[in-house]
């Protein structure tokens, strides 16, 4: 029997006119640019889907920090924003940058996929790119100038 997450997956290849087919671990692994691998997998309730991206390897040290930080910044200013299309944190197991989002499985279409999955890839990037040009954060990312309230709201 083909489960939702199947048939989904199945749907995004038919609309980009490819074939996309599921690991044995149920993940469906993609390829990016030739740069960075996104993958698709359901959670293990499978109500979520997880799209998730390794950015690069933060070795121990004053640059990782300086990332990190970087990194919690650019995370609050877009979930500030209302966005959490790509949220970045560090995977211990692998050494390396990381970003990931969740979809509700009964809300997605393969257009909204693809939406959330190039907007993911298009963060990555920009972040696997800066740290391949010694950058502790991409172009653009904004620095909160005021702390945030004890309702995690910016203040004016």
């Amino acid at each position: 029997m083909i489960t939702p997450f199947e048939d989904l997956i199945q749907e995004l290849g038919t609309t980009l006119g490819l074939s996309f087919h599921l690991d044995p671990h149920g993940a469906c692994c993609l390829q990016m640019n030739e740069k960075l691998r996104v993958q698709i997998e359901p959670d293990k309730q499978e109500d979520r889907i997880i799209l998730a991206a390794f950015i690069g390897e933060l070795n121990p040290g004053r640059f990782r920090e300086d990332v990190l930080k970087e990194a919690l910044k650019a995370n609050a200013q877009f979930i500030g924003n209302g966005n959490a299309g790509a949220i970045l944190g560090f995977s211990a197991r692998h050494n390396q940058l990381a970003c990931h989002t969740f979809l509700p499985i009964l809300e997605i279409s393969p257009e909204k996929l693809l939406a959330s999955l190039t907007y993911l890839t298009e963060h990555a990037l920009s972040w696997m790119e800066a740290l391949q040009s010694g950058r502790a954060a991409p172009p653009g990312i904004q620095t909160l100038h005021t702390a945030p309230t004890a309702f995690g709201k910016i203040r004016p």
